[in-house]
C-alpha cells in the first residue's frame, strides 16, 4: 500500500490491499477519491488522531467497507466528516 501524506493529511492512496491501514501521524483525510486506487479495500484501519474526514473521500471508490478505529472516544473525536 502507498500512501500520499502532506502535513499529516492523507490525500490519495494506491494498492490492492484488502485492508487499508492509515499510517499514524495522520490526522485528516483530505481530497476528492482518496480511495479509488484502493477499490478491492474491504476495510480501513485508522490510526489515533484522526480529526477530520473531508467530503468526496470515499466517493465512486469505495462501497460496503468496514470502518475500525482505535477506540469509540477516537471514533467520536472526528470533528467533521465532510
Amino acid at each position: 500500500m502507498e500512501f500520499t501524506i502532506e502535513n499529516g493529511v492523507l490525500l490519495k492512496c494506491e494498492g490492492n490491499d484488502r485492508q487499508i491501514v492509515i499510517p499514524n501521524g495522520v490526522t485528516r483525510i483530505g481530497g476528492r477519491n482518496v480511495y479509488k486506487s484502493c477499490s478491492g479495500a474491504t476495510s480501513i484501519v485508522f490510526p489515533e488522531g484522526i480529526k477530520k474526514i473531508d467530503d468526496w473521500v470515499f466517493y465512486d471508490a469505495l462501497t460496503g467497507v468496514e470502518l475500525y478505529f482505535s477506540t469509540l472516544e477516537d471514533f467520536m473525536a472526528i470533528e467533521s466528516w465532510g
